[in-house]
């Protein structure tokens, strides 16, 4: 009995620092997320501070959430000017490189569809600008729209992820705690 309790403390040592499956690709994970907003965050500052970007964001569709002038450009009746057709399909452009970088990182996980998804609305919405369907107050209205559908379907993406890591965490020390008492 005495030796039974004594492998117990030396097994419990020695898995001290053992991570199970699902905590390693939880942490593989974590890394690509922040390596991925790392990477999204510097394009978005880089194509904010472009002139053009800083053009759209006044006059045509608001840049972030949080943008103080989005409710004034959702009042907007009026369609897009020539020039302002011309500025919009340079910022489509310009901006591509950053909807590459999210797609690309988020490649094969499950938040990939929501940012696919919102990316899909965005041209639906450039579209119905640049052929003069919509007013710049009903495309920024469908943009609010887009962005919190984008937001609630990414949370749900991310608590599959972590769901799906939980259970194979458990599952995993399941099999260890069998094996373990299988082995005596």
């Amino acid at each position: 009995m005495h030796r039974r309790y004594l492998e117990l403390i030396i097994a419990a040592a020695l898995c001290a620092g053992c991570q199970t499956q699902a905590q390693r690709t939880n942490t593989e994970l974590k890394d690509r997320f922040t390596v991925v907003k790392q990477n999204t965050q510097q394009c978005v500052d880089t194509l904010s501070a472009n002139p053009v970007a800083k053009k759209v964001g006044s006059e045509i569709l608001f840049a972030k959430p949080d943008d103080p002038n989005r409710f004034e450009l959702a009042t907007i009746k009026s369609k897009l000017t020539p020039e302002q057709k011309s500025t919009l399909k340079e910022y489509i452009s310009i901006g591509l490189n950053c909807r590459n970088i999210v797609i690309d990182g988020y490649r094969g996980l499950p938040v990939q569809q929501p940012y696919m998804d919102y990316y899909a609305k965005m041209d639906q919405i450039y579209v119905g600008l640049l052929s003069g369907e919509l007013s710049i107050g009903d495309a920024n209205r469908l943009k609010m729209t887009a962005i919190n559908s984008l937001q609630s379907e990414s949370r749900a993406a991310g608590e599959k992820i972590d769901q799906s890591l939980a259970n194979a965490h458990n599952a995993e020390l399941a099999q260890r705690q069998k094996a373990w008492r299988n082995n005596p």
